[in-house]
């Protein structure tokens, strides 16, 4: 209780200090000065501007999808069997060629230790009967070479005597033991033949052969049933699920359908190589192409904008919710921080205007509001309305863009058409009509009417139309107080 009545005199002291003093009257003035400039701003004469500029403009519509794998798939073992190991665990990533799992195989071994032993005998009963073949070849090309000189000596012999004969040297007798030597030569040629064919086509070297194909088809198959006990990662990929455990038996062949099967040992595989697939509304559809860019965020990266490129256009629709939506493909240019099943929001660019002068849109549904309420201000004065309609010495002066004399007549033209924006100068509102081009919504692309730095109105301070004072141009924007002047596309005019 003696402490709390003696704060009174503390604070007294405090006070009573000069520098404490000095202290406070710093903050009420910096209070003071900091309010004034808050209301100040806060004035409904002041105008928020921003500079033309170049950009991009790019005209989009907007999607919805989802990142998945380019490849997915589930794999299993062809044969069955105990499950013997497992080698990865979800989530890992994987090479293709990979070993992921296997089974049991100490009977498939055997059998395949029994393939390559039969190969071998086959070989060896092979090339044994290709060495004992090999000789007889020869021997039987000997004999059918001799049989061949034994036929031309008989057939000359032959001739010469019944020149012989004619000449009444030799005797029918003697001619005829010739004409019997052709013949039997003949005989001993086509036998020879024979022989050599035969020994060529032998049947225990076709035997062989034939021995060794069958050895090799059963050696090739029970490698394959080795093979069949692995799981291989067919691509690269990351490990999105197992099903089963090591030692389970289980089934071989593709995956059951059935929820009741849970003898399956699997293993789920999506390929590193990610893709965005989006749904795009009918009403659309007509403005998306193959090759179109596209930009999307997700959730994980709010501040990030990831791009890609239109790869495929379903040509049928499903029905979402009673509306019809075509399934799109987009190839993502850099996934290396994205992961299948995040949901992200896409815009696909159909059209766009590069490195041109934009403004924001607002700036042209400001200077409709506030050309509006001038007028109403002015009481309906029609020099606002139409500042073509001014005095034509002075329009001519101020504004030549807008209006100008008819030597012969002297009547005017109409004024130029455009849509109204104000840009500041001096200090004051000037109306200057523009041709626009392309819009995002946002921005909005100016074909002529504006130079690059001009300070376009957008806002108005505490107006009740247009109150907003921010904008996605890129360039920085400013207040000023109010004050109005009208102009043409080419310059200022007098108001």
């Amino acid at each position: 209780m003696a402490e709390y009545k003696r704060m009174p005199v503390k604070i007294l002291q405090l006070i009573k200090n000069p520098r404490t003093l000095v202290i406070i009257l710093i903050l009420v003035l910096l209070g003071g000065f900091g309010y004034w400039r808050l209301a100040a701003n806060k004035k409904s004469g002041e105008f928020v501007t921003v500079k033309v500029s170049y950009g991009d403009v790019l005209e989009t519509i907007s999607a919805s999808g989802t990142i998945e794998p380019v490849q997915n798939t589930t794999l299993t073992f062809k044969t069955q069997g105990y499950v013997e190991k497992c080698s990865v665990n979800v989530g890992d990533k994987v090479k293709a060629g990979q070993e992921l799992a296997s089974e049991q195989g100490s009977d498939l071994q055997a059998q395949l230790d029994q393939a390559e032993a039969s190969l071998q005998s086959a070989m060896a009963n092979y090339n044994k009967a290709v060495a004992s073949h090999a000789p007889k070849i020869e021997q039987a090309k000997a004999e059918l070479e001799q049989a061949k000189s034994n036929l031309d000596l008989a057939k000359t012999t032959l001739e010469h005597d019944k020149l012989l004969l004619e000449a009444g040297v030799i005797s029918q007798a003697d001619l005829d033991a010739a004409s019997n030597s052709y013949q039997s030569a003949q005989i001993q040629y086509a036998a020879a033949q024979t022989n050599l064919a035969e020994i060529n086509s032998s049947y225990d070297l076709e035997t062989a052969a034939a021995q060794v194909k069958s050895a090799r088809a059963q050696l090739n198959i029970a490698r394959n049933n080795m093979d069949n006990l692995k799981i291989i990662a067919p691509f690269d990929g990351y490990v999105s699920k197992i099903t089963g455990n090591i030692g389970q038996w289980t089934g071989g062949g593709a995956t059951s359908t059935s929820s009741t099967s849970t003898s399956q040992f699997s293993i789920e595989l999506s390929s590193t190589t990610l893709q965005l697939k989006a749904e795009i509304n009918e009403a659309d559809v007509s403005k998306v192409k193959i090759g179109q860019e596209a930009t999307f965020t997700v959730n994980t990266y709010p501040d990030e904008t990831f791009t890609g490129k239109l790869v495929s256009l379903a040509p049928n629709a499903t029905t979402v919710g009673n509306v019809q939506m075509y399934d799109t493909v987009i190839a993502i240019d850099d996934y290396s921080k994205l992961r299948g099943g995040l949901p992200a929001s896409i815009n696909i660019v159909i059209s766009s205007a590069k490195h041109v002068l934009n403004i924001p849109q607002t700036a042209l549904s400001f200077a409709r509001t506030y050309a509006a309420q001038m007028r109403q201000t002015a009481g309906g004065n029609t020099r606002f309305a139409n500042p073509a309609r001014t005095n034509q010495t002075s329009q001519v002066k101020n504004n030549q863009e807008n209006t100008t004399t008819n030597n012969s007549s002297g009547r005017q033209k109409a004024p130029a058409s455009g849509s109204p924006v104000f840009v500041l100068q001096n200090g004051k509102p000037v109306m200057k009509l523009v041709q626009t081009g392309l819009s995002d919504d946002v921005n909005i692309e100016i074909k002529s009417g504006l130079q690059e730095g001009d300070l376009v109105i957008f806002s108005q301070n505490g107006s009740t139309g247009n109150s907003s004072s921010s904008s996605s141009n890129s360039n920085s924007s400013s207040n000023t107080r109010s004050g109005i002047r009208m102009g043409g596309p080419g310059g200022p005019g007098g108001f």
